[in-house]
């Protein structure tokens, strides 16, 4: 997977921010990894249900992106348009508790999140570390659409993946004659 350039990043998080603030979000936290590479530029899957490489979490103004020991190093440089911050081991137990503390300290009362992704749990825990008065509510569809509209770097890396496939193709071509299998054109 490619390095997301910086200048892409910040479009992305700017687009994103358009869409919290015409959805009334304060913030949004974003867990799934997919969703945390078009935001954050972050390639770190998650390895185990209820493990998480690391959050992203997004507010109008500022943004945070928290990793556990593990990717910490890699990444405190690697996203430059977020506050990194470590989250020590076990990580996923503090990740809901770093939140509501940012979420608190920001001033976010209306945190929207991925409900396909964030866990019964984490959202337990993010609740019981905030006081009275905070709203938790689903982001619906905000990441999909955004995600559904191609930059200019999607559109070039697309264009270099056609490039590859029909490359692959004419050679399929010089080599395809009666007699042989598909499994030897595989090969090849």
């Amino acid at each position: 997977m490619s390095v997301v350039p910086a200048e892409t990043l910040l479009a992305r998080l700017g687009s994103l921010r358009k869409k919290m603030a015409a959805s009334g979000f304060d913030a949004v936290l974003i867990n799934h990894p997919a969703n945390r590479y078009y935001v954050g530029g972050v390639k770190a899957d998650d390895v185990q249900i209820g493990e998480s490489a690391g959050w992203l979490l997004v507010g109008r103004d500022k943004g945070y992106g928290l990793f556990s020991s593990a990717h910490y190093e890699e990444w405190k440089t690697e996203v430059c348009h977020l506050d990194v911050q470590c989250v020590q081991a076990p990580s996923a137990r503090k990740y809901p508790v770093r939140a509501a503390e940012l979420i608190s300290a920001n001033g976010w009362r209306t945190l929207a999140v991925d409900e396909d992704a964030l866990s019964l749990r984490w959202y337990r825990e993010i609740l019981a570390n905030l006081e009275d008065g905070y709203t938790i509510t689903g982001m619906g569809r905000i990441l999909d659409e955004l995600r559904a509209i191609k930059d200019d770097w999607e559109v070039a890396l697309v264009r270099e993946a056609c490039s590859i496939t029909w490359q692959a193709y004419e050679s399929v071509l010089t080599r395809a004659k009666p007699g042989i299998t598909e499994k030897e054109l595989a090969w090849d």
